[in-house]
Formats: C-alpha cells, structure tokens, sequence
C-alpha cells in the first residue's frame, strides 16, 4: 500500500521538517492466535517514518547480560565475606582455647595446617611460663623455710619456759582433788570408812551420844563408845600409834593399816597404808623436812607457797599445836625449830577419796615430841672425862 507523500511548502523560505504523526498499523486479529490464514496479510510503517524516541526506547538484550553478571560478582562476593568470617572468628577462637571442639573442627576443614602451627605456638608458650612459675617457686620455698624455722625456734623456747613456770603454779594452787566416796547416812564418814571405824553406815550415830560418827573422829573420841571420856586413843582395837623418835613426833592410825618407813633404816618418810584391796591404791605419807630458818608452819608454807596468809586455813592439833593446810587440802603441815612436818593424802589416779576423814583424824593426831636423851653417849663421855681426870 503506497502512502503519499508530504505536500511541499509553497514559500520559498525553507522551512524545518515536521515530524509526521505515525499512523497506527491496522492488524488484523485472530480469534485464535496462531492460525493466521494464508491468505491473510500484516503491514508496518517504513522505519524512516518512525520517530526517533520511540526508536531508542526499544530494549535490547545487551544491558540485561551486564546486569547478570553485576548481581553475580556481588553475591559471590557477598558469600567469600561470610566465608572469610566465618573463617576468621572459628580461627579467633581456636587460638583463644587450647581445646578444639568437634563443631569448629567440622568447619575449619581447609584449615588444619594453621591450627597446627596455632597449638605449637601455644605449647611452646606453656612450656616458657611453665618454667618461669618453677624458678619462682623454688626462691619462695628457700624464703620460706628459713624463715619459718628461725620463727619455730624462737616460739618454742618461749613457750617451754612459758609453761615450766605455769606448771609450778598450777600444782600449788588449782589441783583438782576427787570428791569423797559414797556416805550413805551422811555422817563425814564414807561406807569405806564406817567399816574403818566399826560403824553403821546406815546410822550416823553409831553410840548414840548425840554425835555423829565423823565428828566424833574429827575430835579424837571413838565412836563406839557412848562415855564422855571415851578417847579413840584409847581403844587399842581401833587405832594403833607410831612413834618416830629419829624425828621427834607420834602418830595415830587404823590398827588394821600398816605403819612403815618408806626407805629401810630412814625415818623421813613414814607411810600408812590400807591393808584391805578395798582402799587400794591410796595411803598416807608422812614427810619431814629440813627447817633451818626455824619458820612457824604457816611462815614456811607462805614462803614456800608463794600464797596469800589470808587464803590459808590452819588447824588446831589433839595436843594443842596450830597447823595450815595446803590450799588444795591434801596436805596438813606442822613445824618446830628443826622440822616441818608434812601428812600426805596420797589418793594416785582414784577418782574419789576412800577415807578423808580418817586422813584429817591422822593429821590432828601428830604429835611433836622432845628428843630424847643418848644415854649411851652421855656414860661414854663421861666414862672418857673421868679417865681424863684421874690421869
């Protein structure tokens, strides 16, 4: 189909073109795409009619392939930075900790050369610090040794001396002495006493005087006998007397117990001893010492002591002498000029005393004596001054 062409302007002035208007293409439509008859025809416009514009705003499939392969370049470059991540913090984190976990050694699979170099650097680093902490601590430990022992023996000669002295203290002044036995009618008497004494131990007063058996003995009367004039010196069947004449003084004591010098042959040390398995273990100890300050018995034992006079508690003897008693009462002490008179309680390990009042009864019982004169000694003398005068 030819189209005409543009009318030609008249003027003889030139004129600029005008772009003609595209005339839109009539095609023909089927009602079934694709069965375009054959003797059905399509026309276009000749291109030089198209306008420019139109033209350019065509696609082409050049731009779209650039687009492609920018989008690609980004997105593997995307990946390779999560990889290099990835890579570098299961890295990081292998180097931080010397134990690798089944996790990043799943992950770390291209990798295993430098964990390998990783861990030697970390062992060698060990071992240096290792060594650094050994020499450290074997300067400490010289230290403190020498230190330690000058310490101990300055502490332990200290406290010896600290003790030697409390020691000498304590015996004097705190010992703890057992309670009396079991005294069932509660008459100063324990049940092993009462058989001592021939009493009742269900009665306290045995004679029935109006005193009670311990008291009785306490004041050296017998506690069988019901007269005021009964003494228990008096009744050989209770009570027996040693007499020590290498030390001046006489002694009264249970007849049943035994009376005899510690050593043979010196007098200095008297014991009184049950005879019955019932009380053994315990006795009573008569002990003389030297007096050469001549000190009264409380003097000494101050002196001796070391203790307060007012904390003392003295006694009077049957025959009348003032004696002290040790601060734990274990031990009565009399004295004269030449001695100091000294009646033990001796009780060992018992945990109660079998006979305390019969101990106290021995210790009022002592009774100081004169020295008696050598007779043989005086007729010799004179024998030898008579033989001096004649000649």
């Amino acid at each position: 189909m030819d189209f005409p062409s543009p009318s030609q302007p008249t003027s003889p002035q030139p004129v600029p073109p005008q772009p003609v208007q595209p005339q839109p293409v009539q095609i023909p439509v089927q009602s079934h795409p694709g069965a375009m008859g054959t003797d059905e025809q399509v026309y276009t416009m000749p291109e030089k009619f198209i306008p420019a514009t139109q033209a350019a705003a065509v696609p082409t499939k050049r731009p779209k392939k650039m687009v492609t392969i920018i989008l690609i370049v980004v997105i593997v470059l995307a990946v390779l930075g999560i990889i290099g991540g990835v890579l570098f913090y299961v890295l990081r984190m292998m180097n931080d900790e010397p134990v690798v976990t089944d996790a990043q050694n799943a992950v770390v699979v291209n990798t295993n050369n430098a964990n390998t170099v990783a861990n030697v650097n970390v062992n060698e680093n060990d071992n240096v610090n290792v060594n650094e902490n050994a020499n450290e601590n074997e300067n400490v430990n010289e230290d403190t040794n020498e230190n330690v022992n000058a310490n101990a023996n300055d502490n332990i000669n200290a406290v010896v001396n600290e003790n030697a002295n409390t020691n000498a203290n304590t015996n004097t002044a705190t010992t703890e002495v057992p309670v009396p036995g079991k005294d069932t009618d509660e008459d100063s008497l324990t049940n092993d006493e009462e058989k001592i004494w021939g009493t009742k131990a269900d009665l306290p007063d045995s004679d029935s005087d109006g005193y009670t058996d311990g008291v009785e003995i306490l004041a050296g009367y017998d506690p069988t006998n019901a007269t005021s004039a009964g003494r228990l010196a008096d009744n050989a069947a209770l009570v027996g007397t040693f007499a020590n004449d290498d030390y001046n003084y006489t002694v009264l004591y249970p007849t049943d117990w035994l009376a005899e010098a510690l050593a043979e042959g010196d007098n200095s040390e008297v014991l009184l001893t049950p005879n019955t398995l019932d009380l053994a273990g315990q006795y009573i100890a008569i002990t003389v010492i030297e007096n050469p300050t001549g000190f009264t018995a409380v003097d000494w034992y101050v002196d001796t002591a070391n203790v307060d006079e007012a904390d003392l508690i003295t006694f009077i003897t049957f025959a009348g002498a003032t004696g002290v008693w040790s601060t734990d009462g274990t031990t009565a002490y009399l004295a004269n000029t030449d001695y100091i008179y000294a009646v033990s309680y001796r009780y060992g390990s018992s945990t109660e005393l079998f006979f305390p009042t019969s101990f106290e009864m021995v210790a009022k019982s002592l009774t100081l004596t004169e020295p008696k004169k050598r007779q043989n000694s005086n007729d010799n003398t004179n024998a030898a001054n008579a033989n001096e005068a004649e000649s």
